[in-house]
């Protein structure tokens, strides 16, 4: 056997044992024929700075640079004994070089962070924490091992975040002129986060990502509000009755599809509904049960599109359900929640922002925003949801979209309802 072959035995024995003691004594015989193999200095200063020996590791570190600059792995072996014996500006320089070879290495973006953390250069640690959390694989990131990393890296960025807020503060103002610019405030400073449509179904371009829509543009939610009172005493009658004979499961996925999120919810009276209007069809006989309610409803200007829309329905929570987040089917409609039953530790998040049924105060949003609910009281929560229009579309829209759905059914021969296309 020549020198090459035995070299190369001595290699493919070192990486295939588990024992590492017996590897590092392999890795010093093939240093021993070949004091330039790259592969073999690496592994022995490894284990040099596994034993905390770092000055002995370093010096094996550079040969081993030297012999192969190209692997970005050893310029940030080298930084790492470096940033031990506290080179820190000669271990940057090796993250540097180590990043310009593969700029998503992981490793050294926490490194290079840490060492920039602990040379007290906090602003660009942060930005470099923000690259790594921002490269790391979804899978990297779940992993309970990186969970010390990760909380380290938020941690630091959470201190920026909060130093930048305050020289906002200076330059802007206590208070932003205007919602949205305080809202782009709380995303810059990591408080928020952007928010965007995202319709399960029919996207209409254009449209405004706006969480809950401004009530001057609802001016009929008052007349809504107005009939709280008759809404309520016909509600109480039906409540009189049997709850769960009187109202169905809201998430009623057929067997076979796909639940995702709703899997605790789907078939379950936590979450339930008495329907006065269905998919655009008239549940004649609950409206003749809530005669009053019926006619409120139907003096207010509805979505309609044929087989689809309206809806309209008494929600049920029951207490301790929460709702998770899930996005709506479309953005051509807007969603209108009238608080009715609203015992207190219920809340309503839409995007960014969260707020509280009040017992006869209506609301309009997009339910196309990622959106959640819940119910952490002792008691059931009840509102009144209605399907409207979008406000930012304009009546001959709203008209071709709706035959836009009809011819959308009609191709594919049935009408399958927004109801069925919660998911």
């Amino acid at each position: 056997m020549n020198n090459i072959e035995e070299i190369n035995a001595l290699i493919a024995q070192a990486r295939a044992t588990g024992d590492r003691l017996r590897a590092v004594a392999l890795w010093r015989q093939v240093i021993d024929r070949d004091p330039r193999q790259a592969e073999a200095l690496n592994a022995i200063a490894n284990w040099h700075l596994s034993l905390g020996q770092a000055d002995i590791a370093r010096p094996l570190l550079a040969r081993a640079v030297a012999e192969d600059p190209g692997q970005a792995v050893l310029h940030f072996n080298l930084a790492t004994a470096d940033g031990a014996l506290g080179r820190f500006t000669d271990a940057l320089k090796s993250l540097d070089t180590a990043l310009a070879i593969d700029p998503y290495l992981v490793q050294a973006l926490f490194h290079k962070a840490t060492l920039l953390q602990r040379m007290g250069r906090e602003t660009e640690s942060a930005m470099i924490y923000r690259n790594y959390l921002d490269c790391m694989p979804p899978q990297l990131r779940d992993d309970p091992r990186m969970a010390a990393m990760v909380q380290q890296a938020q941690t630091a960025i959470d201190a920026d975040n909060e130093k930048l807020r305050a020289i906002i503060t200076e330059q802007v103002g206590d208070t932003a002129p205007s919602p949205r610019v305080a809202e782009a405030i709380d995303i810059l400073t990591g408080r928020a986060t952007l928010q965007i449509q995202r319709p399960t179904f029919l996207t209409v371009p254009g449209l405004p990502a706006i969480p809950y829509f401004d009530e001057a543009q609802f001016p009929w939610l008052r007349q809504l509000e107005a009939g709280t009172e008759a809404v309520l005493g016909e509600l109480h009658e039906l409540l009189n009755g049997d709850p769960d004979e009187e109202f169905e499961p809201y998430i009623a996925r057929p067997a076979g599809t796909p639940v995702n999120q709703w899997g605790e919810l789907n078939h379950s009276r936590r979450w339930s509904a008495f329907h006065l209007w269905l998919n655009g069809v008239r549940q004649d006989g609950n409206c003749a049960r809530c005669p009053r309610t019926a006619a409120l409803v139907e003096g207010l200007p509805r979505i309609a599109v044929p087989d689809r829309a309206p809806n309209a329905f008494f929600s049920v929570l029951r207490a301790g359900t929460r709702i998770p987040p899930h996005t709506g089917v479309t953005n051509m409609r807007a969603t209108i929640h009238l608080g009715l039953i609203i015992p207190s530790g219920c809340g309503f998040r839409v995007g960014n922002e969260t707020r509280h049924w009040q017992r006869g105060s209506a609301w309009a949003f997009d339910d196309t925003i990622e959106h959640e609910a819940w119910n952490d009281s002792d008691q059931d929560r009840i509102i009144l949801i209605v399907d409207g229009w979008n406000p930012f579309l304009d009546a001959a829209e709203g008209q071709a979209l709706s035959r836009l759905l009809t011819a959308h059914d009609r191709h594919n021969g049935r009408a399958p309802g927004w109801a069925e296309r919660i998911v």
